[in-house]
């Protein structure tokens, strides 16, 4: 994938309804991560269905920074995280935002 297309899915994530997406606000400054939570749901339970239903794994909770999910005023259930690599290809994107998508609809 290339720099575009991780901000592609960024631009992509922001459409979706009930998704609260924390980024940085200038694409100079966003590293291959980015966290999630659909309003109203348990970021665990987001990050479960993630899983089981699409096999997309993340991270969820306060990752070792409770004072910025105070800040984000997500404290104290955190968010979900995704970390991109070199290894993820654009159909991976693809694949991320159909499922938090149906995600959003289902939950």
């Amino acid at each position: 994938h290339t720099r575009e297309d991780f901000l592609a899915l960024l631009g992509e994530l922001r459409t979706v309804a009930r998704l609260r997406l924390y980024r940085a606000n200038a694409a100079a400054d966003q590293g291959n991560l980015f966290s999630m939570n659909l309003d109203g749901v348990d970021p665990a339970a987001f990050a479960m269905k993630l899983y089981s239903d699409y096999g997309i794994e993340t991270r969820v909770g306060l990752h070792c920074a409770p004072s910025a999910h105070r800040l984000l005023e997500t404290y104290p259930d955190g968010s979900v995280r995704i970390a991109v690599s070199a290894y993820h290809e654009t159909a991976d994107f693809e694949y991320l935002a159909e499922a938090v998508r149906t995600c959003a609809k289902a939950l």
